[in-house]
């Protein structure tokens, strides 16, 4: 299983937020790069970021502090998500160097987008899916869209899609653990690899995923506040 460590990025800074609350961060750092070069000197193999403010506003807002990680983590891969809604942004982003995009908003408010993205650029494209009592939230999660994550999952379960990041939003930032559950059952409903996302706060909440099977796991919060040593749990999840 991989350990993804996420930077999300909001202003131009490193933060985490509570619950998808805009309102309630922590700032952990003013240089996105400074923290994804700690994490590949960590080992990491593979880093997510999220542009905040471009998830909420549905277009690309931090691109100075995107280049700037893509600087300095040399080999190592990066998926990005937030505001990520046309054509455009997609190629944007991989010409920049960008291993994987992150459709968000845009994988349910404009299906046409994901065809898009499957048709040219197979593989190369993830889903994220952030749920709140089973229906997938949207625009930074402010708007419920009010499609069912599993009648989603059925709907694109034969399209070349790199991964679908899975994301708790009643856990994220609240360190209670994952949605074991919800992965279970997301695993029975189709083969795209899963990435947990959401409450992971500790050494055994990675290692439970991993029995589960999936693909990989992002922790942000509990990286930061030294709940998790990521050198180690990389080493003992690989």
């Amino acid at each position: 299983m991989i350990v993804f460590p996420a930077i999300d990025i909001l202003d131009g800074n490193c933060v985490r937020l509570f619950k998808g609350d805009y309102e309630q961060k922590t700032v952990y750092s003013s240089s996105p790069a400074d923290v994804a070069k700690r994490f590949v000197d960590e080992g990491c193999e593979f880093i997510h970021s999220v542009d905040l403010n471009g998830a909420k506003f549905g277009e690309v807002v931090n691109d100075e502090a995107i280049k700037k990680v893509l600087d300095v983590i040399g080999n190592v891969p990066l998926q990005i998500g937030g505001g990520i809604r046309t054509a455009e942004t997609v190629k944007h982003y991989l010409d920049l160097g960008v291993n994987r995009v992150i459709l968000g908003t845009a994988a349910v408010n404009d299906f046409s987008l994901v065809e898009y993205c499957a048709e040219n650029y197979p593989h190369r494209f993830c889903l994220s899916l952030d749920v709140l009592d089973e229906n997938i939230m949207l625009k930074g999660w402010l708007e419920n869209s009010r499609v069912n994550l599993y009648d989603y999952l059925l709907k694109i379960k034969d399209m070349p899609v790199s991964a679908i990041v899975a994301t708790d939003i009643s856990r994220d930032g609240a360190m209670v653990g994952a949605a074991n559950d919800m992965y279970k059952k997301m695993m029975t409903l189709t083969d795209i690899p899963i990435i947990a996302s959401g409450g992971i706060s500790s050494r055994e909440d990675l290692l439970s995923l991993k029995e589960l099977g999936l693909y990989g796991a992002i922790t942000g919060k509990a990286v930061y506040e030294g709940k998790i040593n990521l050198r180690e749990v990389i080493r003992e999840v690989r």
